[in-house]
């Protein structure tokens, strides 16, 4: 493409990215929008922007079918709110190749990278996780993906509207996503069952919260319940960091007061962790603005290794115990 914005957006045309315009049954749907070289709020930043997610207008459902291609291997479906003869928008959104990168690449987000919140022992999944500020300042944070990786047969979107912080799509809507194929895989013996919804070429399932998500159930004796989440625990104490954090310094007290060291500064003051969210945000002080906070996620700790990302704006970076 070389330099050519357009023709990347010609290329997302031809996969039909951000389809159907329409859905039988739900009303008011919009077309995608996608703000490109031929628009007037074209810019020289626009097409960076684009890349992560800026510029762009798209629905949970529009998206979902995207993702439900790939789980497909490139045939794209209409979405369906009840069972009816399968309409296919796309028959191969890109090559077989491109399709087997992309499962690669969704499958490593879930083993290693910030979906592993959505990550199950019961079931292997493979998606990609997803924060939105709105303008009014809060959040919509989602998980997007499908399961079983190997052998796809179901695809879901979880998008969770979340007010102020701390919002992560891995942590949250990757959370409820796990919780969800986790029924699934008890309650339909491997996706076995005739009354369950198949997903592949059939139907997309969508999973819309508010603010807050609870599961319930006082007696059933298959009550997915969550782990016990021991990371407070192991954060407790002085990290080192490695590569390209060398030399920095963490400490994390039992009183919740922490201190970040380097050659360049010392930073101090409090944090909070948020269980089962594998979560944690500091709050310090700076001369030029005053009180902020850093959200960080606990993308792996042992006794001996702490992996951390900056609320998915840097790469995952390693720390020894000290």
């Amino acid at each position: 493409m070389g330099n050519n914005a357009q023709a990347y957006f010609n290329l997302l045309n031809n996969m039909s990215y951000g389809k159907p315009d329409s859905i039988a049954g739900i009303a008011n749907l919009k077309p995608a929008y996608f703000v490109t070289p031929k628009d007037s709020g074209w810019s020289d930043t626009a097409f960076a922007w684009f890349c992560i997610g800026y510029n762009q207008t798209i629905t949970p459902i529009q998206m979902l079918t995207f993702y439900n291609a790939i789980a497909n291997s490139g045939k794209m479906v209409q979405p369906q709110l009840y069972k009816d003869s399968t309409t296919v928008i796309n028959p191969q959104i890109v090559s077989q190749a491109n399709i087997d990168s992309l499962k690669q690449a969704l499958e490593y987000v879930v083993t290693d990278g910030l979906g592993q919140p959505a990550k199950s022992d019961k079931i292997q999944i493979a998606g990609e996780t997803g924060t939105v500020q709105l303008e009014n300042g809060n959040y919509i944070v989602e998980f997007c993906g499908y399961f079983p990786a190997n052998a796809p047969q179901y695809s879901i979107i979880v998008s969770i509207h979340k007010d102020g912080l701390p919002a992560s799509g891995g942590l949250m809507a990757g959370d409820v996503f796990k919780q969800i194929t986790e029924y699934i895989f008890i309650y339909n013996k491997y996706f076995n069952s005739k009354e369950t919804f198949r997903l592949i070429g059939m139907t997309l399932l969508m999973i819309m919260l508010t603010v807050n998500f609870t599961a319930c159930s006082d007696d059933d004796d298959n009550e997915l319940s969550l782990p016990v989440d021991n990371t407070l625990e192991l954060l407790i104490g002085t990290w080192e960091g490695t590569g390209e954090v060398e030399g920095e310094i963490l400490t994390f007290n039992k009183d919740n007061t922490y201190t970040k060291q380097s050659e360049d500064y010392t930073q101090s003051g409090t944090f909070e962790y948020f269980p089962n969210r594998y979560m944690f945000v500091t709050y310090y002080t700076t001369t030029n603005w005053g009180e902020e906070n850093t959200i960080y996620t606990v993308v792996k700790i042992t006794k001996e290794e702490l992996y951390l990302n900056d609320n998915g704006h840097s790469d995952i970076v390693i720390y020894k115990r000290k």
